[in-house]
């Protein structure tokens, strides 16, 4: 049970981060290079977002709200990901979609490589595939492979008493993205 737990916990954290935008990630370019039109991955839309996630085939649907400022500042491949000392982040524009792909040092937690597909709008639907290797973790059921697929949908405007960055699981919990303390 302890490595189900494990799983779907990753699976929550690879989607609060990957999901909430991708957009920090843009490939590193020389000063005053700008990308071309099309090439940035847009923030996701302002709202209430249905995300069903599976992780390594544990399931689960959560919600979370969004506005604007939680929406760019909400994106492990930015200014989530400085805080593991990440040496490769890249997200390029790939057909249907942005592809990406990072490698984090975890600190206690390992190492981390994720690579992955984001299809979709952004502002009414999505859905993100991704595989991440864990090496070196003090927990050894999160050493190993995972797969994580996301399929989001835009319900509409964040109900009242739903902050910013605030996440509600099917089993009532709730938290902040924003803050890693439970909420009351």
């Amino acid at each position: 049970m302890r490595g189900r737990v494990w799983t779907m916990m990753t699976g929550l954290a690879l989607a609060g981060g990957l999901a909430a935008g991708l957009n920090g990630c843009q490939e590193r370019r020389p000063a005053g290079e700008t990308p071309a039109p099309g090439e940035i991955m847009p923030n996701r839309a302002p709202g209430l977002w249905r995300e069903a996630v599976t992780a390594d085939g544990s399931a689960q649907t959560r919600r979370i709200c969004l506005d604007a400022a939680a929406a760019r500042r909400l994106n492990l491949m930015g200014d989530e990901l400085a805080r593991f000392r990440c040496v490769a982040n890249r997200t390029w524009r790939d057909g249907d979609g942005w592809s990406f792909e990072h490698q984090c040092d975890l600190l206690s937690d390992g190492r981390q490589e994720v690579t992955g597909h984001v299809t979709g709008d952004l502002a009414r639907r999505w859905a993100m595939t991704a595989t991440s290797i864990v090496e070196g973790a003090a927990f050894a059921q999160a050493n190993g492979r995972h797969q994580t697929r996301i399929e989001a949908e835009l319900e509409g405007p964040c109900p009242d008493g739903w902050r910013p960055g605030e996440v509600r699981l099917e089993n009532g919990e709730r938290f902040s993205l924003l803050n890693t303390r439970p909420m009351r």
